[in-house]
């Protein structure tokens, strides 16, 4: 798993005896919760236990937690790949042990809520066209020039309706036309291996 140099810093931190192993264990519970649950990050500067921390540490902290969990369910990293991980980010045997057993605990409901999060391109509903013949613009005395505009009638997964428009000469349109026939032929090929 890699990880930005930013997230190790906050790692280290978090591995760091500025943290005690109380505020430490809080910190993962509340790292957990707020990703199963989606709560506000503000919820690490009300926790009374925490208090004690510098509060500029602690969001690095919590954010690096954040993007640790994510980033190893997000990939399916095993117990050894986090393991060396944070081995890789300093932190000490008792922390390793505690971070890697909250995440193999939790480790299926993390795909599952990333599952559930995923965003996903709209679904193509409808298509209209209408063809334009331009005779002159401001510019040129003459252009006699077709041009199309298309509307693609567009759900997203949640039910809602957009259209997207958009014009084009005969050569664009041709173009596009043979772009979607090779991405058709490519679904084909893939579909049946």
């Amino acid at each position: 798993m890699e990880l930005s140099g930013s997230t190790v810093t906050g790692l280290q931190l978090a591995g760091s005896s500025s943290i005690d192993d109380k505020s430490f264990n809080r910190l993962t519970q509340l790292v957990l919760q707020s990703i199963m649950e989606d709560t506000d990050p503000s919820i690490i500067q009300d926790d009374g236990k925490l208090s004690k921390i510098n509060q500029g540490m602690l969001k690095e902290c919590y954010s690096s937690l954040i993007i640790l969990l994510i980033e190893g369910a997000r990939t399916d990293t095993d117990t050894t790949g986090m393991r060396s991980t944070l081995e890789d980010c300093k932190l000490t045997p008792d922390r390793i042990e505690v971070l890697v057993t909250l995440y193999n605990d939790n480790k299926a409901k993390l795909r599952a809520r990333l599952g559930r999060i995923r965003s996903s391109f709209p679904y193509l509903t409808d298509v209209n066209w209408r063809l334009d013949y331009y005779i002159k613009s401001n510019h040129l005395e003459r252009v006699d020039k077709p041009v199309y505009t298309i509307s693609l009638n567009t759900e997203e997964g949640d039910g809602k309706k957009k259209d997207v428009i958009f014009s084009c000469t005969q050569e664009q349109l041709q173009d596009l036309v043979g772009k979607l026939k090779d991405a058709s032929k490519s679904l084909e090929k893939f579909s049946q291996q």
